[in-house]
């Protein structure tokens, strides 16, 4: 399909490529049951310099490419790009040339591509990964958006000589990111870069689940419901506290600083479940005594739930 090796799709191959997408679909959902339910047709081909930033045009093989995708499986939605980076100076151009290939939106984000870059100075940066979401979702007239890239670094050789995010300290950058978003945002779905891999991700290569998987896991486990406001005396601590709808409060404390922290929890108007149990992630489960003293180790996460 790009038979002159200029890195653009062929002038009259939109049908095939469209062909091409629709196997993807009939593979994964059809002949094997994956029952994947999102697709993006493009990724991150405004980095493309095929493209040069403009693809409106796509916009023909793309619309074919959902057409086709759809017949096989009606039940998933398409969009057409996952962007490297929110609402760039052709993304609207390109999203109206092809509106029905556009049932969600989904962009990339990360921090930093410094690896010489500050613990702190990161978590300083992430309520930035909030401007590109808002333009988005005032101007892309799709229902569900996804920023489903994001992490500390752009790319595994930022990091590889400190190697944060397998650390616990990647814990408190994840809680950093979905508290920011929760208390700012509603409709967007967050899924981190990445699942599995040898170096940062989620899950190692041996199915190990690395302080971020944990986090996650916990999160999606027993942090469903309502966001709660609070208030921390130690700047270097912040809290993410949730009730659900049975009125069962979670607690996720994070500490940024290096050095240990010994904190006191007050609630007010709340009370603690009586089977509550404390968590340092990376480290063991313990019964949660109310009312009492607590230390959070340096960069690190503690659940109360």
């Amino acid at each position: 399909m790009d038979e002159d090796k200029d890195g653009r799709l062929d002038t009259g191959r939109e049908k095939d490529f469209a062909a091409f997408c629709a196997d993807l679909v009939k593979i994964a959902n059809a002949e094997n049951q994956a029952a994947i339910g999102w697709w993006e047709v493009l990724n991150e081909l405004d980095l493309h310099k095929g493209y040069n930033g403009d693809l409106s045009p796509l916009n023909e093989a793309v619309t074919l490419a959902a057409e086709a995708m759809k017949k096989v499986d009606p039940q998933i939605k398409v969009t057409g790009n996952a962007w490297s980076w929110v609402m760039q100076k052709g993304t609207m151009t390109f999203v109206n040339g092809n509106p029905s290939a556009h049932d969600f939106f989904s962009w990339h984000s990360y921090t930093s591509m410094d690896g010489k870059m500050e613990f702190d100075e990161i978590l300083d940066r992430v309520p930035r990964m909030l401007r590109g979401g808002s333009q988005a979702t005032a101007q892309v007239p799709v229902k569900e958006f996804w920023l489903d890239e994001w992490n500390m670094f752009g790319t595994w050789e930022a990091d590889k000589e400190k190697k944060i995010m397998a650390s616990p300290a990647a814990a408190v950058y994840d809680l950093m990111v979905y508290k920011t978003f929760a208390e700012n945002t509603t409709g967007l779905t967050l899924c981190g870069w990445n699942e599995c891999d040898g170096i940062y991700g989620k899950i190692t290569t041996d199915y190990i689940l690395r302080p971020t998987g944990i986090l996650m896991g916990e999160l999606n486990q027993s942090f469903r419901g309502k966001v709660l406001t609070s208030d921390c005396s130690e700047k270097s601590v912040f809290a993410y506290p949730v009730q659900n709808v049975q009125g069962r409060l979670s607690l996720a404390i994070a500490n940024r600083a290096v050095e240990s922290q010994e904190l006191e929890i007050v609630l007010k108007g709340l009370s603690w479940p009586s089977d509550a149990k404390s968590l340092v992630i990376g480290d063991k489960e313990t019964a949660y005594a109310a009312g009492s003293s607590i230390s959070i180790p340096g960069r690190s996460v503690l659940l109360i739930r």
